[in-house]
C-alpha cells in the first residue's frame, strides 16, 4: 500500500466535514455508503484477539467465492465455498463473518449444520476425526458490509457511476467475505461476480468466462497462485479496459490489463505507459514476476489516500488518474509488492515492515537504476523524517505509519551498507525463493541474512528493528594534532538507546579525499588517526549510508 500526501489532506478534511454536517463525499463527484463510519486513517486498529487460536488448526485449500451485488439496495448476498484441512484434533472449526452479514444457510461437507456466532467468528461444531481430514464448508448469506479500517467494502458512485471495490487490509475481509482471515493462511481462489450487466467486475487472477444472464453479467477469476484474504479484491464498475503486454525473461507473455473510467482513459495510457521499466528493473534485481499465469493489472477506485497492492490487480485512486505522470514512485510500489507481500507474505502483522518497507525501498532502489546514485540518495533523504518512537517490529496501530515505510526502508539501506551490494542482493534472492508463495517471519529474514553473508547480525536488527532506540544523533568534534594525527571524538546525543555501526568518512585535502571506516560501539568514543597532512574538512557518512543525523561540534 502506498498512501500520498494527497491521504493526510482528505483525512483532515473527512474528519473535518462529518464533524460538520455529515458529509459522504471525499472528493468531487464522490459518494460513499458511510452509513457505518470506520476508523480514522490516521490509526487502523490492530486487534490480536480477532483470530481465535482454534483457526490454526484448520488449513484453509481453496475459497470458491459467488457474490451477487445488489447496488441500489447496497447488498451483498454470497455463497461461499471453503475447503481445507483440519490439523489437530478438535471438536469445532472456527472461520471470521462480521456479524453485520446474516448467515441464510450453512453445510459441512454436503450436510446442513448450524453454527455458533460470537461477535466476529462463527465456530461449526462436529465429531470430527481425529486426524488430518478434508472438509468443505458451504456458506450462504447477505448483508450490507460494514466499512472499517481503509474501506473494507464500499458500495459509492463517482459522477453518477456506481463503483464497488473491496480494500480489506490488513484484517476486514470478513467484513464482507466468511474466510480464515489470518494473513498466515493462503488458500488458492476462484471469484465469481455478478452484477448489473452495465457493470465490468473485476478480481484477483486471470478471467476465466464471462456468462450474459438477462440483465445481469458474471465474471469468473481464477487465481493459480495462493492468496492471503487481505489481498483478495472485488472492482465492479462501468470500466473500459486497455491492455498491454510484458515479455517475461522466459518469453512468456504477461498481460497487463487496466481498468479505468471511460473519461480517464486518455490519462490512464499516459499514467500506466512505463510499466515495462519497472517490470525491466524489478526483474533484473529480484527474479521474474511471481505471478506469470495470471496478470498484472490496476483498477481505479474510490480510496482517494492512495493505492492497494490486490494481488494481481492494484487498485488506484480515481483521483490520482492525471496523465501527467506524478505517480510513478506509487505504481512501482504496488508493483514491487508482488514480490514483497504478495508472493513472501507477512507471518503476522508484527511483521508488516517485511511488506511496507520492502517496498518503499523499491522505489529506492529503482531511482537508482534508472536515474543513479544521486536519485538513491534523493530518495532516501525524503525518508528521513518520521515520528521516532515505538520499535519498527510490532508496531501495533501504527502498522501503516510513515515510520514502517521509510524507517523499513533505511533499514534494508543499511543492512545493504553493513553487507556490501554483492551478499545485499543474494540475501533478497535467496529469501525471496525461500518463502515464495509462503509467508515469512522477522526472525526467518535474519536468518536467511545471516546464513547468506556468514555475519552475526544479532545486534544490528536488535537496534534498528526490535528496540524503540530513538534514530542516532551524532555529534562530533575533530582537530589535527602533533603534525600527522587526526583526532576525532564522537558522541551519541540520542534520547535513548547507544547504537554499534560501521561509520565512513572522508578526510578532504583540497581536491583530494581518501575514505576511512570506523566501527562505533559507545556512547562516546576517540580515534586517533594517521594522516600524511593537516585536512580541510572531515566529512561523516558521505554517501549516506546510514539513518543518522551530524552535528558538528566546536
Amino acid at each position: 500500500m502506498k498512501k500520498t500526501i494527497l491521504f493526510y489532506f482528505i483525512c483532515v478534511f473527512i474528519s473535518l466535514a462529518i464533524t460538520l454536517n455529515g458529509l459522504k463525499a471525499c472528493t468531487p463527484g464522490v459518494k460513499h455508503d458511510n452509513r457505518r463510519a470506520g476508523h480514522s486513517f490516521n490509526a487502523i486498529p490492530y486487534d490480536t484477539t480477532y483470530i481465535n487460536p482454534h483457526q490454526k488448526n484448520f488449513d484453509v485449500v481453496h475459497y470458491d467465492i459467488h457474490v451477487r451485488l445488489d447496488i441500489a439496495a447496497k447488498i451483498v448476498f454470497g455463497d461461499v465455498r471453503i475447503s481445507g484441512i483440519k490439523r489437530q484434533a478438535d471438536n469445532a472449526i472456527y472461520l471470521n463473518l462480521y456479524p453485520n452479514m446474516e448467515i441464510d444457510s450453512l453445510w459441512l461437507n454436503g450436510v446442513t449444520t448450524t453454527c455458533i456466532r460470537e461477535d466476529r467468528v462463527f465456530s461449526i461444531h462436529n465429531e470430527y476425526p481425529a486426524g488430518p481430514d478434508t472438509i468443505t464448508i458451504r456458506v450462504k448469506y447477505h448483508g450490507t458490509p460494514r466499512r472499517l479500517g481503509f474501506s473494507s467494502f464500499v458500495f459509492g458512485e463517482i459522477n453518477h457511476i456506481p463503483m464497488v471495490y473491496s480494500m480489506n487490509e490488513p484484517q476486514y475481509a470478513a467484513t464482507w467475505l466468511p474466510c480464515n482471515d489470518d494473513v498466515a493462511d493462503k488458500a488458492m481462489m476462484d471469484m465469481y461476480i455478478t452484477a448489473d450487466s452495465s457493470m465490468v467486475s473485476v478480481s484477483n487472477g486471470r478471467l476465466i468466462s464471462i456468462e450474459n444472464n438477462d440483465s445481469v453479467k458474471t465474471y469468473h477469476w481464477h487465481s493459480n497462485y495462493p492468496i492471503a484474504t487481505y489481498l483478495i479484491c472485488l472492482y465492479s464498475s462501468q470500466y473500459v479496459m486497455f491492455e498491454e503486454e510484458h515479455k517475461m525473461p522466459d518469453g512468456t507473455i504477461l498481460p497487463l490489463q487496466f481498468y479505468v473510467l471511460p473519461r480517464h482513459l486518455d490519462n490512464a495510457k499516459i499514467d500506466f505507459s512505463r510499466h515495462a521499466r519497472m517490470f525491466a528493473v524489478l526483474e533484473k534485481l529480484f527474479g521474474p514476476y511471481p505471478f506469470m499465469k495470471d496478470k498484472y493489472g490496476i483498477a481505479e477506485f474510490l480510496w482517494q489516500g492512495g493505492a492497494m497492492e490486490h494481488q494481481t490487480i492494484t487498485g488506484i485512486g480515481t483521483s490520482l488518474v492525471k496523465g501527467k505522470q506524478y505517480f510513478e514512485d506509487m505504481y512501482l510500489h504496488e508493483l514491487s509488492h508482488h514480490w514483497w507481500g504478495n508472493s513472501v507474505s507477512p507471518k503476522t502483522w508484527k511483521d508488516v515492515w517485511l511488506n511496507e518497507g520492502f517496498a518503499s525501498y523499491c522505489e529506492a532502489l529503482y531511482e537508482e537504476q534508472v536515474n543513479g546514485q544521486d536519485a538513491l540518495h534523493s530518495k532516501m533523504m525524503e525518508y528521513s523524517g518520521f515520528p521516532d518512537e515505538n520499535p519498527l517490529y510490532n508496531p501495533g496501530d501504527d502498522m501503516f505509519s510513515q515510520k514502517v515505510y521509510h524507517k523499513g526502508a533505511w533499514v534494508l539501506h543499511m543492512l545493504r551498507n553493513e553487507l556490501g551490494d554483492s551478499v545485499f542482493f543474494n540475501v533478497l534472492r535467496t529469501y525471496y525463493h525461500t518463502y515464495q508463495f509462503a509467508n515469512a517471519s522477522t526472525d526467518d529474514f535474519i536468518n536467511i541474512c545471516q546464513s547468506v553473508s556468514g555475519k552475526d547480525l544479532t545486534i544490528f536488527f536488535r537496534q534498528w528493528v526490535f528496540e524503540d532506540f530513538r534514530v542516532p544523533q551524532i555529534e562530533y568534534r575533530w582537530k589535527f594534532i602533533n603534525s600527522d594525527i587526526l583526532q576525532l571524538d564522537i558522541k551519541q546525543i540520542q534520547q535513548k538507546g547507544v547504537y554499534t555501526f560501521p561509520l565512513e568518512f572522508d578526510i578532504v585535502n583540497g581536491k583530494t579525499r581518501s575514505t576511512r571506516k570506523i566501527q562505533l560501539t559507545k556512547a562516546e568514543e576517540r580515534f586517533n588517526l594517521t594522516v600524511s597532512a593537516k585536512p580541510d574538512s572531515v566529512i561523516l557518512d558521505p554517501h549516506q549510508k546510514l539513518l543518522i543525523q551530524f552535528i558538528e561540534g566546536n
